[in-house]
């Protein structure tokens, strides 16, 4: 249900637009970014059309009954640090990430818009995840220093430090004989250096590289504009 609220948050803000071709609202984060919107639409969440709590609903019951694993077994999350793992050394066979893209997203700023809400609604069930007022902005590994002042600090030197040190704890606890799959994409060459240098200098052996298509092309940031459309799979291990 908390999910159903960020959902609904999502979809009646001041920022929705009309989606005039399948008729239908636009919800605020059509792209990563909060945008600008001269005309917005406003939706009845206690309708049953586009937008509506019921429909939240819905979409988020999908997902669930979708990815669910009815054998019985269980998984654990836990919220922790990338430079810090809590994992012992060589616990994992799989290392799996997709890992800021560099400069492309100011990632925690944009998770706030969500954050609120689940703090306010599931906060006091998990108060270790929800200690926070707002997302923690300090520690993020993304390149900000040129887009704003306030993160003069976040370097493309500070980026390439910290993904080394996510980079090396992943190998710590990836055993030899494991694997690690890293998601990036990006048009600029500064980025991928900063990546991949993180990646070899915490040890990783890059085997292979696989291009996948992982975004819609009909999402608002790609009509009428040369956006990537496809994230490279990075399959990397241990030397």
């Amino acid at each position: 249900m908390a999910c159903v609220l960020d959902r609904q948050a999502d979809y009646n803000s001041s920022l929705c637009r009309w989606i005039a071709r399948g008729e239908f609202i636009g919800n605020t984060f059509g792209r990563q970014a909060l945008g600008i919107i001269w005309d917005f639409a406003e939706v009845n969440p206690f309708s049953h059309a586009s937008g509506s709590w019921s429909g939240a609903v819905e979409w988020v019951a999908r997902v669930i009954e979708a990815n669910a694993d009815f054998s019985g077994q269980q998984a654990t999350v836990q919220q922790s640090s990338a430079t810090a793992h809590p994992l012992p050394n060589d616990a994992a066979t799989l290392f799996c990430t997709d890992p800021p893209y560099y400069d492309l997203v100011p990632y925690a700023d944009l998770s706030d818009f969500y954050y609120v809400w689940l703090k306010r609604s599931i906060g006091a069930d998990h108060p270790s995840m929800f200690a926070d007022t707002k997302t923690p902005k300090e520690q993020e590994i993304v390149q900000l220093a040129e887009r704003n002042k306030e993160y003069s600090y976040k370097t493309r030197e500070r980026f390439e430090e910290l993904m080394g040190q996510a980079m090396q704890e992943a190998r710590r606890v990836v055993e030899a004989s494991g694997i690690g799959i890293v998601f990036f994409a990006h048009k600029g060459t500064a980025a991928w250096e900063s990546q991949l240098q993180a990646m070899i200098n915490a040890g990783w052996v890059v085997t292979a590289s696989w291009p996948i298509d992982t975004e819609r092309g009909a999402r608002l940031r790609a009509i009428n504009s040369a956006t990537l459309a496809s994230s490279i799979q990075l399959v990397c291990r241990p030397p």
